[in-house]
């Protein structure tokens, strides 16, 4: 996928879920709409968008 991060097991770039977010869309429609994901991964790329990046 040109070096986009994606879901594991899957073509599906994390980018798209958070722009699924960022537009409203939940968690729940996400994972009607793409087969292979699987709920703990979407909370915890949920869980590392909300960590702050740290700054060394």
């Amino acid at each position: 996928m040109s070096g986009a991060l994606v879901f594991k097991g899957t073509r599906v770039p994390a980018q798209t879920f958070f722009d699924h977010l960022d537009h409203g869309g939940t968690l729940e429609q996400f994972l009607e709409w793409y087969e292979g994901i699987a709920r703990e991964q979407l909370e915890a790329a949920g869980e590392i968008r909300a960590t702050p990046a740290s700054r060394h």
